[in-house]
């Protein structure tokens, strides 16, 4: 769990990739349902990896282990209405997210 590095990859297939920290261990972490997962978040405490995914403008997370276990949250209406969601931190139940160019913050 600790020790890696998680990145999300937007090409032709969108996923989320994980390595250990000197890029060997390279696997494919979630690679299924993926529009644009962006602003990845590790909650170490919750045990989770939460992401924005910007065209299903939800918050979505996995086991941090696993990979397994997912759950999307819906932002509503008035957040969604802002485009290009970009950003994330988590803490346990406590998410803050940003929408691109719009100099904000907004919790969920």
């Amino acid at each position: 769990m600790y020790s890696r590095l998680y990145w999300s990859d937007l090409g032709a297939v969108s996923k989320i990739e994980r390595s250990r920290l000197d890029g060997t261990g390279r696997v494919i972490f979630v690679g299924e349902d993926l529009d644009k997962p962006l602003g990845l978040s590790v909650d170490y405490a919750a045990s989770r990896l939460y992401w924005v995914d910007d065209f299903r403008h939800t918050i979505e997370s996995v086991d941090l282990v696993s990979g397994r276990n997912r759950r999307a949250i819906h932002i509503t209406p008035n957040i969604a209405a802002n485009p290009k969601l970009f950003a994330l931190c988590a803490f346990q139940v406590s998410f803050v997210h940003s929408p691109c160019r719009l100099h904000s913050l907004f919790s969920v």
